[in-house]
């Protein structure tokens, strides 16, 4: 099995070399054979010559793509799976929000799963970062298990593997867009179309440098907007009925506008 590591950068200079280095050391110890693709947004603290000058020597191993016309989490992350050459794509943060030693583990469940994701609210899992995002990702997760009929307990994750044939299965032009939202939609097409899922542990770190680049109050905008959308669409006539109400209009706008503030 070959696999491609995705990062999405921007801005994040002091966490992306130790981060690959990290990656790197895991990979060789436990005989995974990767390949690292950064697709950083023209971030302006030199993250991308960091990256040339730390691990140019290692040629296509770790790859960095410089975005210069576009920007954006989830665009980024379809910029690098479009260049990948794994049979498996895995899908993490650049900043240690994601630890890194759980990626063999996540690795491990590939064969007998489509999908395998990290998850904080399963037995093992938490947040070291904030107990206030630990309570707040929680109660939006139980919104969307309800709403969305859908039975994985994490669906904000964004940390997780799955097979680039799999995905392929259930891509199409709108699931990478916005931000952190791809993944709720990830996951209730894979859902619907009763693909294996399976929910490993991980504890969320603090990022040893930097702030984080997500706006939660826009964020949360942008994840209702999308389960409102989401649950539309499982019923025609109810996204009709919501696209004509001056409600949805007035969210939809408000959530773009935040939606291109927090990216």
């Amino acid at each position: 099995m070959t696999y491609s590591i995705i990062l999405p950068t921007y801005r994040e200079k002091d966490n992306i070399v130790p981060l690959i280095a990290r990656l790197i050391d895991v990979c060789a110890r436990e005989g995974v054979s990767a390949e690292i693709i950064v697709v950083d947004d023209n971030s302006s603290d030199g993250t991308d010559t960091a990256i040339a000058e730390s691990f140019g020597h290692l040629g296509n191993a770790v790859r960095c793509y410089v975005r210069t016309h576009e920007r954006g989490l989830a665009s980024a992350i379809a910029y690098g799976i479009n260049r990948a050459n794994g049979e498996y794509l895995l899908v993490m943060d650049s900043d240690f929000n994601h630890d890194p030693e759980r990626v063999p583990v996540l690795i491990r469940h590939c064969a007998e799963h489509d999908l395998v994701a990290g998850s904080r609210f399963i037995d093992g899992g938490g947040m070291d970062n904030a107990a206030g995002r630990f309570w707040g990702s929680y109660a939006f997760n139980a919104i969307i298990r309800t709403a969305l009929g859908m039975r994985t307990r994490d669906n904000l994750s964004g940390f997780f593997v799955i097979r680039k044939s799999v995905l392929e299965r259930i891509r199409h032009d709108s699931l990478f867009t916005g931000y952190g939202e791809y993944f709720i939609r990830i996951l209730y097409y894979a859902h619907r179309l009763s693909l294996r899922i399976k929910e490993i542990p991980v504890v969320y770190l603090k990022r040893p440098s930097g702030t984080s680049n997500t706006r939660f109050v826009s964020y949360s905008m942008t994840i209702l907007k999308t389960i409102f959308v989401l649950r539309a669409s499982k019923a025609p006539f109810l996204k009709q009925v919501f696209v004509e109400t001056d409600a949805y209009r007035t969210m939809a706008m408000l959530s773009e506008m935040l939606s291109s503030v927090c990216i």
